[in-house]
């Protein structure tokens, strides 16, 4: 495809963000929208803990909802990791940042910076490491689901990887996500213990056995009110991203070949707990500058323009072909 094709898109989501911003003034206050939605998603995961504690709300409505929130807050940590926000308060983008690290329970938001910089420089690359630790490139298998499943599993496959990092250190990377990893390993181990004492599956060595008897409400309610929504969450999201975009056989230089658009109605379970981000992420490559509310609202509007530069819509056989752009 000609650079023009690339330009012409852009030119598009750009001309289309415009006039958004000149029918809705209130949209250039960006930061004042950045911490509506940050604390709107805070409130809301409260509001559904205490529906749930008082048991207004089943466990799976619970998770559900709160995973929805969390993925409000990963597009923050997005957002803030691409300057977007506070630019001239680094301490608020910090303090934001770590509490979003918190709610997610995934990799430190400073780690992933350089490396989600680097994805946009090197995007279906060997050394496009963001990707390749949500399964990009795995032959569709039980690695690949493990991988999209838990975050651990990714970090091994990370230590495989790491010849790729410029300035890597084991120690470090460890160090960096040691105290979220760990946490969602202690709250995972304890609540399948409970369970796993309560049915008589564990074995005379478990050391479930040694869980105190009057600790299965805080496991359950940790495990339904954090752990489960950001499995869900991070689930849907590397399905998501891992297929709406091609690795491998990607010329460097055309940033058409880097994405897909994903958007059929199935899918719409899977986008409900990642911000619709199969359907809307190829946007953030052609403009990466942009808050991801304007981009969900944009993504819809500029279908037809994508087509025509030639961005491929709906690529199913992208599974078999295991990310690869050609047939």
């Amino acid at each position: 495809m000609k650079p023009e094709g690339a330009a012409a898109i852009s030119r598009a989501i750009r001309e289309e963000e415009i006039r958004l911003r000149s029918r809705f003034p209130w949209l250039e206050h960006q930061d004042a929208l950045a911490l509506i939605f940050f604390f709107g998603a805070l409130f809301a995961t409260a509001l559904f803990a205490v529906a749930y504690a008082r048991g207004y709300l089943p466990w799976w409505l619970a998770t559900g909802a709160i995973a929805v929130a969390v993925s409000v807050l990963h597009e923050l940590e997005h957002d803030l990791i691409h300057g977007l926000y506070f630019r001239t308060r680094t301490w608020l983008q910090n303090t934001c940042m770590f509490v979003i690290w918190w709610a997610k329970l995934h990799v430190s938001p400073w780690w992933r910076t350089p490396q989600h910089l680097h994805h946009h420089r090197r995007s279906g690359q060997e050394d496009d490491l963001e990707e390749r630790l949500l399964g990009i490139g795995l032959s569709f298998g039980v690695l690949r689901l493990l991988v999209s499943l838990h975050p651990g599993v990714a970090f091994i496959q990370l230590l495989a990887l790491r010849r790729h990092i410029r300035g890597y250190s084991t120690m470090r990377t460890v160090a960096e996500s040691a105290p979220t990893f760990l946490t969602m390993l202690v709250i995972w181990e304890t609540f399948f213990g409970y369970l796993r004492v309560h049915y008589g599956f564990a074995p005379a060595w478990d050391p479930a056995h040694a869980l105190p008897l009057n600790g299965w409400p805080v496991a359950r309610n940790l495990a339904v009110l954090w752990l489960f929504p950001n499995i869900l969450r991070h689930t849907c999201l590397a399905f998501a991203s891992s297929y709406c975009h091609y690795f491998g056989d990607v010329d460097p230089e055309n940033i058409i070949e880097e994405t897909q658009i994903l958007c059929p109605w199935f899918l719409w379970p899977v986008q409900l707990f990642c911000c619709n981000f199969a359907a809307s992420h190829w946007v953030h490559h052609f403009v990466v500058n942009q808050p991801f509310y304007l981009r969900l609202a944009i993504a819809g509007r500029v279908h037809a323009a994508a087509g025509k530069g030639g961005v491929r819509k709906n690529d199913f056989s992208v599974v078999t072909r295991n990310n690869r752009w050609a047939a």
